[in-house]
């Protein structure tokens, strides 16, 4: 028997349910319907450490330290685990607005939340506002929740992914920094922050560049790291150490988008210094 999705707010349901558990809204109308699509927005989700999944995203950014004055093709890693990349920046997403049944729901769990101290009850709230792609709202919520249990340092790194989103890159840099110092191994996390300090309102460059090489220390052959790192010395004009790390990004895996960035910007490179 198919889930039984809610015209209202377009949560699934159980077959069998009568009225949807997100919004309240009677289901007896709904249960033929075919399931809809809620947000063209995905929920952000935590990257796996282990298994290697290094499927990106490109974003370009400002970096507003002086000698970089043009657009950085920086790569971060895809969120969402699911093997397609996305190609836009949280900024160009589209964000939905909650469904006025939706609002009240929400607002009366954030009330039930505050009076109980339910930690539970945020992160409920959090995965609500994610649906609907928006994203700080979304970390508002997860940070009122970590608040009261700290202990799940995975919430820790997915509040820094909400920030990192919705574009509030200061934010993002203050939870990796956090999960980080409890979780030095997760890499994919570190190349990240270094993205985020490259956004125009942090505008911290060598940050950056410090962060990536750790990364490197530990892994020397991170396509993410070395094809960033092989940006930014291209953009400060030291040509030696740019091909060096574009190089071994291209080598760690010619066919994928990393390599074929790399790749390209290779051949530039190489054209402008001819």
């Amino acid at each position: 028997m198919a889930e039984k999705i809610c015209r209202e707010c377009g949560a699934s349901n159980h077959p069998e349910s009568s009225t949807c558990s997100l919004c309240g809204d009677l289901l007896s109308e709904n249960q033929d319907q075919v399931p809809v699509e809620k947000s063209s927005v995905k929920k952000t989700a935590v990257p796996a450490v282990s298994g290697g999944k290094s499927v990106i995203l490109t974003v370009f950014a400002f970096v507003a330290a002086g000698f970089l004055l043009s657009f950085l093709a920086i790569t971060r890693y895809d969120l969402q685990g699911s093997g397609s990349g996305r190609e836009t920046s949280s900024a160009e997403e589209q964000v939905a607005k909650l469904p006025s049944r939706t609002q009240v729901w929400v607002d009366g769990q954030a009330e039930v939340a505050l009076a109980s101290g339910n930690p539970d009850l945020y992160f409920s709230l959090a995965d609500t506002f994610f649906s609907y792609g928006q994203m700080e709202e979304g970390a508002h919520m997860l940070e009122k929740g970590y608040s009261l249990d700290s202990s799940r340092s995975e919430t820790g790194l997915k509040i820094a992914n909400a920030f990192y989103d919705s574009g509030n890159k200061k934010a993002a840099i203050r939870y990796y920094q956090r999960y980080l110092s409890r979780n030095p191994e997760n890499l994919d996390a570190r190349v990240d922050m270094a993205t985020c300090y490259l956004d125009e309102s942090v505008g911290a460059p060598m940050e950056a560049v410090k962060e990536l090489k750790k990364v490197l220390e530990i892994k020397p052959d991170h396509q993410i790291a070395n094809l960033n790192l092989g940006v930014l010395y291209s953009r400060i004009n030291k040509p030696d150490q740019a091909e060096s790390y574009l190089e071994k990004a291209r080598s760690v895996n010619p066919e994928n988008k990393p390599g074929l960035t790399a790749a390209e910007l290779l051949g530039k490179l190489r054209q402008e210094t001819k």
